[in-house]
């Protein structure tokens, strides 16, 4: 039984995902021989994503006696899954006669030929649909049976709703491996909801672990489950702002910015390289016009590093006041990332260096234009211009919240 290995082992899975492979190819070529015996073109219509997923079983020969030749293979059989009146080929094509090709583009077809061609788009959606349980359970072993609420009796013909309601699950658990192929099966369906997916995703998730699905360029070779656009700079200062507002982990906002940095500007990233703005790429002149936004992910990612040094300026304030170092210093002690924000760039500065003294004052003011200065960025007036005018931290403020 197919769909009970589909719920068993990881390699009972696969076995089962093979077994059905085969028999939707079956199901395919024979639905689509009697719609040939009928006369009418063979459309499918939407569904049909995963030709190379149903193909003929020809490419593979059959066996007498190994259960997948046209002796051994009985597609009347009752419950086969194929809906409420059991899939019969026989029964079928005989209801409907080879014709001669319609004359007319408007002659109605004859209920047979109409049920046939509902039974065929089921059966490329579902072979789509088990491409992605295979490439699962290919790839995580079990994880598809134990922790992936991915379960094939729901999944094979889901409306869209419901699959918008399963990527989300899945991006909210963190099934990063099973919303990916879930993309890559139903873009036209996800792709237009992408907002509310990534919403799911929590604030929590490390960059590195969620960067496939991220908002990244539609370049040539490469397939991208959601393309970056201005909607997409849009939704990294959202997002990191929403990060640093219910997290206060500084760290995961700046990671996530300056991979939607590298995403924008074609650059591939370092081995881990310190969280500072020295270390960001140059914007190419290509990229600033394509992407008019992308001032903002360098301007969020500097007023983020001056509110995480302010942050851990705050802290040890509370440590030099008794506050035990093993609990997380009062909320009422740090100011709100979006009232730091809108202060003046002096006036941020100010706060993140206070506890300088006259042996590190040096240092530390080395170690703040490294973190803070994007001069080499050739962003423009828009953001390089940030260090000198009082009203720049405000300006990017605002562009973050008007995310919101």
């Amino acid at each position: 039984d197919p769909f009970a290995l589909l719920t068993s082992s990881s390699r009972g899975t696969l076995f089962g995902c093979e077994q059905l492979r085969r028999l939707l190819g079956k199901a395919k070529v024979g639905l689509e021989t009697a719609l040939q015996a009928a006369g009418t073109t063979v459309d499918a219509g939407a569904g049909s994503s995963s030709q190379d997923v149903v193909a003929s079983p020809s490419r593979r020969p059959a066996v007498s006696g190994d259960g997948w030749g046209d002796d051994d293979l009985d597609l009347g059989a009752a419950g086969d899954g194929w809906g409420d009146d059991d899939l019969d080929l026989g029964a079928v094509v005989a209801e409907v006669p080879p014709v001669a090709p319609q004359s007319s583009a408007e002659e109605p077809e004859s209920e047979g030929v109409m049920r046939f061609r509902e039974l065929l788009r089921r059966v490329l959606r579902q072979s789509g649909r088990l491409s992605v349980f295979h490439g699962l359970a290919s790839k995580n072993g079990s994880e598809v049976s134990q922790n992936c609420p991915l379960v094939w009796a729901e999944f094979r013909e889901m409306d869209e709703a419901s699959l918008l309601h399963l990527a989300r699950r899945l991006a909210a658990q963190e099934h990063i491996a099973a919303l990916e192929a879930l993309f890559a099966e139903e873009s036209s369906t996800l792709r237009s909801n992408w907002q509310a997916i990534l919403h799911a995703l929590p604030e929590t998730a490390e960059v590195a672990a969620i960067a496939n699905v991220l908002p990244a360029p539609d370049r040539p070779g490469q397939d991208v489950p959601i393309c970056l656009g201005d909607a997409g700079i849009a939704w990294y200062l959202e997002r990191a702002r929403t990060i640093v507002d219910r997290t206060g982990v500084c760290r995961l906002a700046l990671e996530l910015l300056r991979h939607g940095i590298h995403c924008a500007v074609g650059c591939t990233q370092a081995d881990e390289p310190e969280l500072m703005a020295v270390n960001l790429p140059a914007a190419p002149e290509a990229a600033l016009n394509s992407l008019p936004s992308l001032p903002q992910l360098y301007g969020m990612f500097r007023l983020c590093v001056e509110y995480d040094k302010y942050s851990e300026a705050t802290y040890e304030d509370q440590l030099d006041s008794g506050w035990p170092s093993d609990e997380a210093p009062p909320a009422q002690s740090l100011m709100p990332m979006v009232e730091f924000c809108e202060l003046a760039p002096g006036e941020r500065a100010r706060l993140a260096l206070r506890r300088s003294r006259p042996t590190t004052v040096v240092s530390d003011a080395q170690t703040w234009v490294m973190a803070t200065c994007l001069e080499h960025c050739a962003l423009g007036r828009s953001a390089s211009s940030s260090s000198q005018s009082p009203t720049a931290g405000v300006r990017l403020a605002a562009a973050c919240e008007a995310a919101a």
